[in-house]
């Protein structure tokens, strides 16, 4: 049976090892950097980096995109090298009731862990112990191996995920252009994105409406006193 690693959306960072990273890059290069008080409340943080604003998640983990754009942004600040974050890929592979952890960028780094969400944390311990680090200073992008057919399973079941999760966008997009750009009735709108013409409205959101209105395109009767 042939297995091949399969992406899990397991690939975050710290939020303070983000902050950390930063903080220690700033001062390598002299540059100051610290947070910027900010009206409200909000699920961002302002901070100035020399003459960088930028805006860092409170999330206690960031998303390892979201942190890769974070460091370009810096790059003109800092520099590529000083901000760059190497984070290891690690294939988790099921050994009876244990997932047995690798490092290929690593060789000699081994691990294991009872559970997947605990695979992370043992494989950071491994890499720390191998580079005589603290765990914290470690990322790591945990790679599930599993076999051909389960993986193409469970690819399908990732993409329909991925799909509904875009599907309100996409259909409020279809919804503002069938009643804004055609003038189409709500009704209308829903018979062909196979939605209830509520929802539709609920898409659309507050705000004016077509001459169709919702009721399907029927005049509608006006009361007189």
């Amino acid at each position: 049976m042939t297995c091949k690693s399969i992406f899990l959306d397991l690939r975050f960072m710290k939020h303070r090892h983000l902050i950390r990273k930063i903080r220690g890059a700033a001062k390598a290069v002299g540059v100051p950097f610290g947070r910027v008080p900010k009206r409200g409340k909000g699920s961002h943080q302002l901070w100035r980096c020399g003459q960088t604003m930028i805006e860092i998640p409170k999330h206690a983990e960031v998303n390892e995109i979201t942190a890769e754009n974070i460091c370009k942004t810096l790059e003109p600040e800092l520099g590529r090298e000083v901000v760059a974050v190497t984070i290891y890929q690690v294939n988790a592979q099921r050994t009876g009731e244990w997932w047995a952890l690798e490092v290929p960028e690593l060789p000699g780094v081994f691990g294991q862990a009872k559970r997947l969400d605990k695979a992370d944390a043992a494989a950071c311990d491994a890499i720390a112990a191998m580079l005589d680090v603290d765990p914290g200073e470690v990322q790591v992008s945990v790679h599930p191996v599993l076999p051909d057919d389960v993986t193409a399973v469970v690819e399908e079941a990732q993409e329909t995920r991925r799909a509904a999760e875009r599907a309100p966008l996409v259909n409020k997009q279809a919804a503002r252009v069938l009643t804004g750009d055609l003038g189409l009735s709500l009704r209308d709108a829903g018979v062909i994105l196979g939605l209830s013409f509520q929802r539709v409205a609920q898409l659309l959101g507050p705000g004016p409406r077509t001459s169709g209105g919702d009721d399907g395109g029927k005049p509608r009767r006006r009361l007189h006193a």
